[in-house]
């Protein structure tokens, strides 16, 4: 039997934990994991995972403990500490060192830790680190100004809202947290999921970017794998010609059925270093036959998300720290 402990900063806010956001995570924080019955502790790190219902216990390369997913036993949040105990051995390399667990939190809509806890909420304090805070009392509170804007969950299982998403000139001074005027923006469905940093978007917004990309004379190529996925791929690329290149907008449709612009994606933001060819990059928006999107960390790790389990919606706001000045 194993367990892990953490403490945790309780305030009149809610338990606040200090998060690291990496590439494909959103909340993800160092423990200890702790044997039973022993004096022996192991070091991991505990993420959110949004799409799962339950926790599981993975090693560092994703490999579940003893092949089951299934095996907590109990998860407690109380008094500034948090404990995991679940069935299971420790895992080692054939050299006999250990893995790096982590322990995966699931935090669907229906997961215990959403439902019993009301609700989380995440925040950026800055690009690298942000915070988690497990049953807010009071949300609005880590917004800038104290405006969240809250759309209802679509989903009886995930995290899901209606976003629209748009390609905007890379001179567009449209910021966060406005009402945008109504006009031909296509809102769908588009599940939470911060279990990749690519994001599936509208296939249009593709299309869109790859005819400006033209314009530009930008030189990219692209392929279609077997499940439909298109992968962009941008060549010769230099800091002036990413400068030209247009930003992505995220629209929510509140609860009012207001547009609410949430986030502006730059482009040094949805490209990545292509690790085969130096002078490439990688398009992180990826996009399928049919209407698939999801909202992931590139978005996600810029604003106020409150997951408002309680209410069936979700909030999004204006992080308190300026994330433009770093």
């Amino acid at each position: 039997m194993f367990s892990f402990i953490l403490l945790l900063a309780t305030s009149s806010f809610g338990i606040i934990v200090e998060t690291q956001y990496n590439p494909g995570m959103l909340a993800r924080f160092p423990i200890a994991f702790r044997v039973s019955q022993t004096n022996r502790t192991i070091p991991g790190f505990a993420e959110i995972d949004l799409f799962r219902s339950n926790t599981a216990l993975v090693t560092d390369d994703l490999i579940p403990m003893n092949a089951s997913w299934h095996q907590i036993e109990a998860i407690i949040f109380a008094d500034g500490l948090v404990q995991i105990d679940f069935d299971g051995e420790v895992a080692e390399f054939s050299d006999g060192t250990e893995y790096t667990f982590n322990a995966l939190i699931g935090a669907s809509i229906i997961s215990e830790f959403a439902t019993e806890r009301l609700g989380f909420l995440t925040t950026p304090v800055s690009r690298d680190v942000g915070q988690l805070v497990i049953s807010p009392q009071n949300a609005s509170a880590f917004a800038y100004e104290g405006d969240l804007f809250y759309a209802q969950n679509s989903h009886a299982e995930y995290w899901a809202v209606p976003i629209a998403v748009r390609m905007i000139s890379s001179s567009s001074g449209e910021s966060r947290g406005t009402e945008m005027a109504a006009d031909d923006l296509d809102f769908q469905t588009c599940t939470i999921d911060c279990s990749d940093q690519q994001m599936f978007v509208p296939r249009r917004v593709v299309d869109d970017l790859l005819v400006e990309f033209e314009r530009l004379g930008v030189v990219f190529s692209f392929t279609r794998d077997s499940h439909g996925i298109l992968d962009v791929g941008l060549h010769h690329v230099t800091d002036a010609i990413i400068d030209s290149l247009p930003r992505v907008q995220f629209l929510v449709r509140d609860q009012y059925h207001d547009q609410i612009s949430i986030a502006v994606i730059h482009p040094r933001e949805y490209l990545e270093d292509d690790p085969l060819n130096a002078s490439s990059k990688i398009l992180l928006f990826k996009s399928r036959f049919g209407s698939s999107c999801t909202l992931g960390p590139l978005v996600l790790s810029k604003v106020v998300v409150h997951f408002d389990a309680q209410n069936h919606r979700v909030g999004f706001g204006e992080p308190l720290a300026d994330l433009e000045e770093e």
